[in-house]
């Protein structure tokens, strides 16, 4: 599964230092660290995250079914597909592990789904910390976390960050912005030769009618011999 989550995380850790360079006007709060300082505070919340994900051992598909048990709407066959895709990630992870590799180099998105449910709350824990040991604030830390796992679900940044090719999806989008502008161009251009010719009808409609009510205004006097 591409991207793996280390790449992914490295194209979060992109977008966070990105918006660290927005103009000082645009920043939320006049206390913002630099953009040098930001940089490496989030650098430093990466390499918190990414070691946590990486040392983390799965539980047991048994012991994890016991704490996610069926749900009431659930049927036991839906729970069942759910224990299995469980049982994958946690197999797929207990072999990296077991080989001396990096699970975060080796698995995506779906496998980060289940371990940074379980990773999160560790570290929000100890968030005192986990935010010293990345030299970044817990405000600054905390929103680091959120922002990652937000974009598991959905998040403004989660196209990019989950994009096996994300300078390809920036070129995507500046194009789609490029010809989205032109055709709006065009579309206004259009509308406003459509009210000149509108007005210009309507002036000559007017011209026709005053011709008209003109000749009618006459009055033809019988004419007779005297």
């Amino acid at each position: 599964e591409m991207p793996r989550i280390e790449a992914a995380l490295k194209n979060y850790l992109s977008l966070r230092m990105a918006q660290g360079l927005a103009p000082a006007e645009e920043q939320q709060s006049s206390s913002v660290a630099s953009p040098a300082a930001q940089g490496i505070a989030l650098q430093g919340c990466a390499r918190v995250l990414i070691r946590g994900i990486n040392a983390h051992e799965l539980q047991s598909s048994q012991e994890w079914g016991h704490k996610h048990p069926q749900g009431p709407n659930e049927t036991g066959l839906e729970f069942m597909d759910r224990l299995s895709a469980y049982k994958v990630v946690q197999t797929l992870w207990a072999r990296c592990r077991q080989a001396d590799q990096k699970p975060a180099k080796m698995l995506g998105r779906s496998a980060l789904k289940y371990v940074l449910a379980e990773v999160l709350p560790k570290l929000m824990a100890e968030v005192e910390v986990s935010a010293k040991a990345a030299g970044a604030s817990q405000e600054l830390f905390q929103s680091f976390l959120e922002g990652f796992k937000a974009t598991l679900e959905g998040s403004a940044d989660g196209e990019l960050t989950w994009a096996q090719d994300m300078q390809k999806v920036l070129a995507e989008r500046q194009i789609a912005r490029r010809k989205e502008a032109e055709e709006r161009a065009s579309r206004e251009e259009e509308a406003e030769n459509q009210s000149d010719e509108m007005y210009a009808a309507f002036r000559r409609a007017q011209a026709s009618q005053a011709t008209s009510s003109g000749y009618s205004s006459v009055k033809v006097e019988e004419v007779t011999e005297g």
